[in-house]
């Protein structure tokens, strides 16, 4: 049954990152997609400054893989960003059905009727694939800002901001790979348990 998103540290290290990777997308990555005419001045000036402070090549000229990985944060990133909020905060909801309240000291379970409130088995499924793309694109971001011809400190300031990106969703693509093999190792063992019971 789904905890309070403070009694999941995981969970919760996920939700903070999140709601901070979305508006940056909005308010600074998207930029270089938006129609200029329509970017508003704050923006400007947000990007304006962020350019002057960490000379980052990526949101002056955009190589063409820079911008195919803004496509993906438009088309998949944000709507996942999106969805992983509230499923992140409420976990999976499965109302009508009858499920176990477990008691401590031993006791034994007892039936309780209603809505059923479960850690969703889609979080997972849905954040190792985001994981996965956003470990693969910083990645590569990475590394060619290692070849160009700038001194090292502004390499290293760089790395101050992608580098915990980096870390984050390598983490993170962990924590959901082992959450969704316990998911199948789980399923896997109900069938079998299933299968030996039709043989009784």
């Amino acid at each position: 049954m789904a905890t309070s998103i403070f009694s999941r540290k995981r969970d919760l290290l996920w939700l903070t990152w999140i709601l901070v990777t979305i508006p940056n997308m909005l308010l600074m990555d998207f930029q270089g997609l938006y129609p200029v005419h329509l970017v508003p001045d704050f923006m400007k000036r947000i990007s304006t400054f962020y350019v002057e402070t960490y000379k980052d090549q990526f949101f002056v000229h955009h190589p063409p893989f820079f911008t195919a990985f803004l496509v993906t944060e438009v088309v998949f990133q944000l709507p996942v960003c999106l969805w992983a909020v509230p499923n992140l905060l409420k976990g999976a909801v499965l109302p009508g059905q009858r499920h176990q309240k477990y008691f401590p000291d031993g006791q034994r379970p007892q039936a309780d009727p209603g809505i059923v409130r479960i850690d969703s088995p889609k979080v997972p499924l849905v954040l190792f694939p985001y994981a996965f793309l956003v470990f693969l694109t910083t990645a590569v971001c990475m590394y060619e800002y290692s070849q160009w011809a700038v001194p090292l400190q502004q390499k290293l300031d760089l790395t101050t901001l992608y580098g915990p990106f980096l870390a984050l969703a390598g983490f993170m693509m962990v924590d959901m790979y082992f959450r969704l093999n316990a998911i199948i190792n789980k399923a896997t063992a109900a069938a079998l348990a299933g299968e030996e019971k039709k043989k009784l």
